[in-house]
Parts: structure tokens; sequence; C-alpha cells
């Protein structure tokens, strides 16, 4: 697959990924199904709002289906938050991760894991 793609079909999980546009940052779809909420709102406003909405975030956070990493990415960078734990079992959701450029710091980041 070409580095810049950001859609292909994968053989062995016989899904089809890809990096959906929105208004901030893209969504994450698999076989037709959008993984974010983009009704009302877009993925950017999507993930400070749960961290809004979970009042005071420190120590160590869980982000369990972490798909591109926005709420994880987000969370690290609260000052009294001293490890993210994430987990994302899907392989092709982490290489799209890995080619959007609103996911790279979460590879990058020191308090994610």
């Amino acid at each position: 697959m070409p580095e810049d793609k950001l859609q292909f079909y994968d053989e062995n999980t016989r899904k089809f990924y890809k990096l959906v546009e929105t208004k901030t940052w893209p969504a994450l779809e698999i076989s037709g199904i959008i993984m974010h909420r983009v009704k009302d709102t877009d993925p950017k406003t999507d993930a400070y709002t749960k961290l809004r909405i979970m009042g005071r975030v420190e120590g160590t956070v869980l982000d369990s289906c972490t798909g591109l990493g926005y709420t994880a990415i987000l969370a690290a960078r609260e000052e009294k938050v001293d490890k993210v734990i994430t987990i994302e079992k899907d392989e092709n959701v982490l290489l799209l991760a890995r080619k959007s450029p609103f996911s790279k710091s979460f590879l990058r980041t020191p308090k994610l894991r």
C-alpha cells in the first residue's frame, strides 16, 4: 500500500478502512461504519467534550478502543496525567493513525503506552 493512501481493504479482516474528512480532524470509517461521532459534532470537538465530561483527569488514564488516538492525545496533555494506557487491537487502525497528521503526536507522546 502506498504511504499516502488513506483507504484500503484488508483481506485478512475482510474490512475496508479509510479516513473520512470532516471540518476538523478526520474520522475513521471501517466497512461503512464511522467510528467517531460526526452528527452535530466532529472528532476533535467530541474528544475535547469527552475529557470535559470526565471532570478532573489525573493519574493513569485508560483509553480502550483507541482508534486514531484523539482522546488519548488530549488526555496526555493534561498536567496531572502521569500516563495514558491505550488499547487498540486492530493493526489496520493503528496503520491509519500513523498516516494521519492529526494522530502523529499519538505515536510520539511519552505519556502514552
